[in-house]
């Protein structure tokens, strides 16, 4: 628990602690984006598929 510990941090030590986070749960934030991002990429792909009416 010591990465939680509340005392005043630097810049770096913010940046550091962040990426540090990114890299220990990558694989769910880019599970998570792939979800959030899924259904507009398939209604863009949908959308650009159809041919137009006239």
């Amino acid at each position: 628990m010591s990465d939680t510990s509340l005392r005043p941090r630097g810049v770096s030590e913010i940046v550091d602690a962040a990426f540090a986070l990114y890299r220990r749960h990558a694989l769910q934030y880019i599970v998570v984006a792939a979800i959030a991002t899924a259904p507009s990429l398939i209604i863009s792909l949908l959308y650009v598929s159809t041919p137009p009416t006239t």
